[in-house]
């Protein structure tokens, strides 16, 4: 199945993989800083963060895509992001920037129902997130008792 028209995302890796997020989910990129940790933290949680004013989980990606753990380092970068139920953050090895493609292609690969899509690059493929799916409504729930 391949997406329409052209796609906009801001892209960022984690352990040199490439991962995408459509623009509209990406509010805001913010140089690594400390986090809270939390007492009762949810798995996929590593704490929270003041923002401007405005306390946000921040998820361990690493855990949701199944990556090997790391503590962030101070060239990381923290996404802020939205979803349909709350805005979150989680941090990123590096983010690359926008990128517009034609097409995002759909692929039949195991943990596709967590992804929006594929783009194939010259140097391989780019896994194209899409953010509402990637956390279940288990993982939503957690954060939300966090």
């Amino acid at each position: 199945m391949v997406e329409q028209g052209p796609q906009a995302v801001v892209v960022w890796t984690l352990d040199e993989r490439r991962y995408g997020l459509g623009v509209a989910a990406v509010e805001r990129v913010f140089p690594a800083v400390a986090i809270d940790p939390l007492p009762r933290a949810a798995h996929l949680e590593c704490g929270s963060v003041n923002l401007r004013g405005q306390v946000v989980a921040v998820v361990n990606m690493r855990r949701c895509l199944k990556l090997p753990e790391r503590e962030p380092v101070p060239s990381d970068r923290l996404l802020l992001a939205i979803t349909p139920t709350r805005r979150l953050a989680f941090f990123a090895d590096a983010v690359e920037g926008v990128e517009e493609y034609s097409a995002i292609e759909q692929q039949g690969t195991p943990g596709a129902a967590r992804t929006a899509g594929m783009v194939e690059l010259a140097d391989g493929l780019m896994l194209i997130d899409n953010l509402e799916d990637l956390l279940s409504l288990a993982d939503d729930a957690c954060l939300m008792r966090g």
